[in-house]
């Protein structure tokens, strides 16, 4: 389920469109997220972008931290 803030972005994609989705859960998401993060900073994505970026990192980083038994490689 796509977090509040994204849901009007996720009703935009076509259908056709692929669309690849990070689970909290996943050992290496948050890594992925900050490599995203840093690419989209030196190419000057916006900076509304980049916040609602650094603000899913920091949501990730948290759900690791208060749930560790919960995160795993991907399947």
């Amino acid at each position: 389920m796509p977090a509040p803030c994204c849901k009007d972005f996720f009703a935009r994609i076509p259908d056709d469109e692929p669309v690849f989705t990070l689970a909290g859960r996943d050992q290496i998401s948050a890594a992925t997220v900050e490599f995203w993060i840093r690419r989209a900073s030196n190419l000057l994505v916006n900076d509304e972008k980049l916040t609602r970026a650094i603000q899913h990192l920091q949501a990730i980083q948290d759900f690791q931290r208060a749930y560790p038994g919960r995160t795993k490689l991907p399947d």
